[in-house]
């Protein structure tokens, strides 16, 4: 899927989800930290490699 994160479908978007009060707003920025997430439940991360393109 492709998208631009820059048009406003993408800004609208954002603001009907959870991510809407997100500092920095979510989807805005090119480069940062990477997070993984859990949802709550039991997760494991091994050997995660990570290559920039």
């Amino acid at each position: 899927m492709k998208f631009d994160r820059k048009s406003a479908d993408f800004e609208k978007a954002r603001q009907l989800s959870k991510f809407k009060d997100a500092k920095p707003a979510f989807g805005a920025v090119n480069k940062g930290h990477i997070m993984l997430q859990d949802h709550g439940d039991v997760v494991y991360f091994k050997n995660v490699k990570i290559k920039a393109l």
